[in-house]
């Protein structure tokens, strides 16, 4: 191993003096543009340069010196062999001897190095020259594309404190579908099943997620599913997407040019978009003002469009879309925005990396509206933790009230995608990727008995339940916060005018059974004591069985006045100990 790292360094050096020596000699191959040509003429004058210098080498050798000299002079140095390695996603450079890579999500130090920085400045403005753009310090950043579609961002001094950075986004020529993301566990065959379905449906769909979570890969296999006789319209600001459909038009971010001129935003490329006569609009990443134009062209006859955005989660994803159509215009009315996005945007597919480099869908949401609180979202499909601590997907029985717009396009869905039995699925490998360790909650001793318990929970790390509180307890809270809007709540359907009848009735009858039973003190059929505790079983019995009547007690008040003046007056008042509690 040291030998080959000795032998390594001994052609990187006779690698340079050779470079120094062929910049000297006059020769049409060396400064042609023709690569063949140029490979051809280093390759002789090495030859030509071993032979006078007395130097022997193997031909395997000759051809690794050969292409040292090659990458450094046409290609992009060290980074060549990255770049042709099919199994490294991503490539980043924090300086001349700090190389990593990204393999299946997992990032490790790669055995490559630059010389010094200058080599690898020289590399960066390679690599950006090709796409016309140009860094220097007035212009220390720069996002470029390299001609096989890898996205280049690098920056330099001033801007970068301990010199050069770069990273390379590698192009995937290989497309997966949707198979291969049900087989390598990425999502359950019901999820996949329900997506499709959502685009045959023309729902507009938002794929969120963090860095690296796998969105753009998530869009692409999705919209595959776009039926050949629609028109699609891709805007990106780094072309990425690479959908199989005959009928695509791809437009691209321009940068601005050295003078600052020239620059075509994504807005303005959203806004032209709506002229080309487009069925679908496939926004790459939506990130500023263009967020409002997106979501009029989904309100505008365009259903079935799709984005990405980054975010947490499916709740983050729309309060990040609400700040983002606010940055477009800051005199529309926050309701209005909000109005907007629930019109627009149906379902939220949540993207997460797992601890160990795996991308997964987490969540399928359905946007459902805004109320007071925030936006009300109903959880589809998640991504959680079994009591077995293993990694699963599970429906969570709610069925879209999307699936009506699917079924006006002529989709329809099994509805026992949405059965929380038999959608489950236990991905492949679930082991290997749980989020947290085993025992996720501490230990304690029941008793004294000193044995311990290790308590055993269902983990949904994404969910769309609001901050710090369940559905349930902000229904609860929504009833009692105020009477009148409680009572307007209750009745708002059958069943709960049902319910309320019933608690009309139970109230009635405590009622009932408080003055029969005051009646018979009264006239002395029924000792004190033995009244009392009738009272106080009937009425503790029916309070139990329907607790919180408070606004219907108040009605029943109203109508056995006789009832009420006893209590108001105090009369039989150390006897009343027993009747319903105020709520």
């Amino acid at each position: 191993m040291e030998a080959a790292a000795r032998q390594g360094r001994d052609l990187g050096k006779l690698a340079n003096e050779f470079r120094d020596r062929l910049a000297l000699i006059r020769d049409v191959g060396l400064t042609t543009g023709d690569t063949l040509a140029f490979s051809r003429a280093v390759r002789t004058h090495l030859d030509r340069f071993l032979s006078d210098d007395g130097i022997n080498l193997t031909s395997q050798e000759k051809s690794a010196l050969a292409d040292i000299i090659l990458r450094a002079a046409v290609g992009y140095g060290p980074l060549d062999g990255l770049l042709h390695d099919r199994s490294v996603s991503e490539i980043m450079v924090n300086g001349p001897d700090q190389v990593f890579i990204e393999r299946r999500g997992v990032l490790t130090k790669a055995d490559v190095r630059f010389e010094d920085e200058n080599q690898l400045l020289e590399t960066i403005r390679r690599m950006v020259a090709t796409t016309g753009r140009h860094i220097d310090g007035l212009n220390p950043m720069v996002d470029a594309r390299l001609p096989d579609g890898s996205r280049v961002n690098a920056i330099i001094r001033p801007a970068a404190i301990h010199g050069a950075a770069l990273t390379i986004r590698k192009f995937k020529d290989a497309v997966l579908g949707m198979e291969d993301l049900t087989r390598e566990g990425s999502l359950s065959p019901a999820m996949a099943e329900f997506l499709q379905a959502a685009v045959l449906g023309r729902m507009n769909i938002l794929v969120s997620g963090g860095t690296g979570s796998g969105k753009t890969t998530t869009l692409n296999v999705i919209a595959r599913f776009i039926p050949h006789n629609q028109r699609v319209i891709t805007i990106e600001d780094a072309a990425e997407l690479q959908i199989d459909h005959p009928h695509v038009i791809a437009l691209e971010h321009r940068p601005p040019n050295v003078e600052g001129k020239g620059e075509l935003t994504i807005r303005q490329l959203l806004r032209n978009s709506l002229r080309m006569r487009p069925d679908r609009i496939l926004v790459g990443e939506v990130r500023g003002a263009e967020a409002l134009d997106m979501l009029q062209a989904m309100n505008t006859g365009h259903d079935g469009s799709m984005s990405t955005i980054h975010s947490n989660s499916a709740r983050d994803a729309l309060s990040r879309l609400e700040t983002m159509v606010m940055m477009a215009s800051i005199d529309i009315p926050f309701e209005a925005v909000r109005a907007q996005i629930a019109s627009a945007v149906n379902l939220i597919v949540h993207q997460a990396r797992m601890p160990d480099g795996r991308r997964k869908v987490a969540q399928i949401a359905e946007v459902v509206g805004y109320d007071s609180n925030g936006a009300i979202l109903r959880d589809i499909f998640l991504l959680g933790m079994g009591t077995d601590l293993r990694l699963e997907y599970n429906a969570t029985g709610y069925v879209p009230t999307s699936l009506d717009k699917a079924a006006f396009y002529g989709v329809q869905v099994n509805q026992d995608l949405f059965d929380p039995v038999k959608s489950r699925f236990v991905p492949a490998g679930s082991d290997s990727m749980m989020p947290v360790v085993k025992d996720p909650l501490m230990s304690g001793q029941r008793g004294g008995g000193g044995e311990n318990v290790v308590r055993q929970v269902v983990v949904v790390p994404f969910s769309s339940d609001r901050p710090g509180v369940g559905q349930q307890q902000q229904q609860a809270h929504t009833v009692q916060s105020s009477p009148s809007q409680a009572a307007s709540t209750m009745a708002s359907t059958p069943e709960m005018q049902e319910e309320m009848r019933k608690l009309i009735d139970a109230a009635r009858s405590a009622v009932a059974d408080l003055q029969a039973a005051a009646a018979e003190h009264r006239t002395g059929r029924v000792p004190r004591g033995e009244a009392s505790v009738v009272v106080a079983v009937s009425a503790a019995h029916r309070a139990e069985a329907f607790a919180g009547a408070r606004e219907a007690i108040d009605r029943i008040k109203a109508e056995a006045p006789i009832w009420k003046k006893e209590i108001e007056s105090g009369r039989g008042g150390d006897w009343v100990e027993g009747t319903l509690p105020a709520a």
